[in-house]
């Protein structure tokens, strides 16, 4: 009876421990970053509307009549679009359920080191149009990624 118990704890443990442990690869995928290529990024724009789709800026210098902001956004590229993250979530599960969760030991570091987005910096020149700031000159640099 005491044999039992103590099987029933070691599987019970077991199961435990590889639900837990399950789906670590999975979730990084749901949260790469998706494919984004501003479309606002254009001379003459305004400043709303190009902070409406890129966000607000993480600097901004003023000067006379003039204004510069600088955004940061992350391009998650072709390699994480839906279809994409849909197929690598199908094959790391195959992978979990056909190797009682050893290939995390593959999918892991493969998730966070081949799939993040690549950061760029966007540096925005304005110009008063009187009512509204408009792009006068554009820089959209790539900072790292993959």
């Amino acid at each position: 009876m005491k044999r039992r118990i103590v099987r029933i704890a070691l599987v019970l443990s077991l199961a435990v421990i590889a639900v837990v442990a399950s789906g670590c690869a999975q979730v990084m995928v749901v949260r790469q970053p998706s494919p984004f290529s501003p479309t606002t990024l254009e001379v003459g724009e305004r400043r709303s509307v190009i902070s409406g789709e890129i966000g607000p800026p993480v600097a901004t210098e003023t000067g006379e009549n003039r204004l510069t902001d600088t955004y940061n956004y992350v391009d998650g590229g072709p390699k994480n679009h839906w279809a994409s993250k849909i197929a690598r979530v199908l094959m790391y599960t195959a992978g979990d359920f056909f190797t009682l969760f050893l290939t995390q030991v593959v999918w892991l570091p493969m998730e966070s080191m081949g799939f993040k987005g690549t950061t760029h910096s966007v540096v925005v020149d304005y110009e008063n149009g009187g009512d509204y700031w408009r792009a006068e000159k554009i820089e959209n640099n790539e900072v790292h990624g993959n």
